[in-house]
């Protein structure tokens, strides 16, 4: 059987359970004991939960059977990915510590860690299980959990490498660091299971950007990041996903907040054919600022779907929330953000916003903001707007002169600019001003 080939869904979790065992016996034989527990504990709860389906709420207007119906090749040696490719996502005018992964493993020749701060630690997951794993043993699959969602169970269970960051107490490192994680292209469909954790401790602070870019068509990204700041830690995370047409990634992080911590998270869709992102944080301690923004540019037939849940459990925190989905020729969208303001939680401030762009008669997207709060104190607003460019500016911009593409493309850049703006990199703004403009009306 090819790796085009399909089956039924019962065949398709036999597939993953045979490969497990073929690589307990194999790769993973060696591991320690706890992580093996993990390994094994994943693919049990894979077991039992299956590939999501169109019934199931938290997934009704995204299908994954084609990824459930393929037989992936698991990838276990990078393949080559060309020079130029790669200079075209690095960001080469950030200057930033960079450590880069092809096809899930990682590459000493394209990564720059030199120079990093005393203590601070920046590098390949699968060395630093090797040669310290107390240090990733507290973080690994602790806060990130796999029992609702399959893929986050998938990744846990395969993963083999990935970037463990880890920063200091009081460490405020002075430029980026870039996690950039390629897919090779090859003939057969590959299946990459990278794994992110960032342990940033008590009033540090950081900016990562994280590029996920792909060569390979039809290949698979199923990715997880694990994100903890300590008691006034201050961080930002830019993410952009840049995946070949015909890819499928799938991403699930899970943020943890403590006191006083400040956090912002940018989730930038440009690629894939079939996007699934979802994004927990979880505001632990009084005190906490977070912010989570969100743009899709999307075009032809791509499907982005973003899944969102701010969780407050304790009082005086605040939470916003912006997300916009700019969508084109046949392609759809998927918004769904929950807040949960539990009990505790009083002098609760937050707002959510998700803000939609149809470009086309056949574009579309499905937005449910949603609020759920216990406790009786609080300041929470949502909302969700869905449209299409207004017809009044339009005609202003043409009556003084503005060609109408030269007219529809400003006002569209203007649509997504609170976005680009409220990234404070310059060459990371620049960045996504260009990524912008090539989905612009020319």
């Amino acid at each position: 059987m090819n790796s085009q080939s399909t089956t039924n869904a019962q065949d398709a979790r036999a597939f993953y359970l045979s490969s497990f065992d073929s690589l307990s016996k194999q790769s993973f034989v060696n591991e320690p004991a706890w992580l093996h527990e993990i390994r094994r504990g994943a693919i049990e709860r894979f077991n039992e939960l299956g590939f999501p389906h169109t019934r199931l709420e938290e997934w009704r207007f995204t299908n994954v059977r084609a990824i459930a119906e393929t037989e992936y090749e698991l990838a276990a040696q990078a393949g080559e990915y060309p020079a130029e490719a790669f200079e075209a996502v690095r960001l080469p005018q950030l200057d930033a510590w960079r450590i880069v992964l092809v096809d899930g493993v990682f590459s000493a020749e394209l990564s720059s860690l030199r120079g990093l701060p005393e203590g601070v630690r920046v590098q390949s997951l699968a060395q630093a299980l090797e040669t310290d794993g107390a240090l990733v043993e507290p973080y690994l699959a602790r806060k990130g959990s796999y029992e609702d969602n399959p893929f986050a169970a998938l990744n846990t269970a395969f993963m083999r490498d990935g970037a463990l960051i880890s920063i200091p107490q009081g460490v405020e490192l002075n430029k980026p660091i870039h996690l950039v994680y390629l897919g090779s292209a090859g003939s057969r469909a590959r299946a990459v299971f990278p794994r992110t954790l960032v342990a940033a401790g008590a009033n540090s602070k950081f900016e990562i950007v994280e590029t996920f870019a792909g060569r390979g068509e039809n290949h698979l990204t199923n990715a997880v990041a694990e994100i903890s700041l300590g008691e006034y830690a201050r961080g930002q995370f830019i993410k952009f996903q840049r995946e070949a047409a015909s890819a499928s990634h799938i991403s699930n992080t899970t943020i943890d907040l403590a006191r006083g911590a400040t956090f912002l998270h940018h989730n930038l869709n440009f690629g894939g054919s079939l996007v699934r992102n979802d994004i927990t944080a979880s505001l632990n301690g009084e005190d906490v600022d977070c912010t989570l923004n969100g743009l899709i540019m999307g075009h032809r037939d791509q499907h982005v779907d973003n899944h969102t849940t701010l969780l407050h459990e304790k009082p005086h925190c605040r939470s916003w929330e912006m997300y916009k989905s700019i969508l084109d020729d046949d392609s759809s969208g998927v918004f769904k953000g929950k807040i949960f303001v539990q009990k505790d939680a009083q002098k609760t401030d937050a707002k959510q916003t998700s803000q939609s762009l149809l470009m086309s008669d056949k574009a579309s997207i499905n937005a449910m903001p949603q609020l759920e709060i216990y406790a009786d104190d609080v300041k929470c607003t949502h909302g969700a707007t869905t449209g299409r460019l207004d017809e009044n500016a339009l005609f202003y911009a043409r009556a003084r002169g503005i060609g109408p593409e030269a007219a529809r493309a400003m006002l569209t850049y203007a649509f997504a600019a609170e976005i680009v703006e409220a990234i404070d990199l310059p060459e990371v703004r620049d960045e996504l001003e260009g990524l912008i403009s090539e989905r612009l009306p020319a």
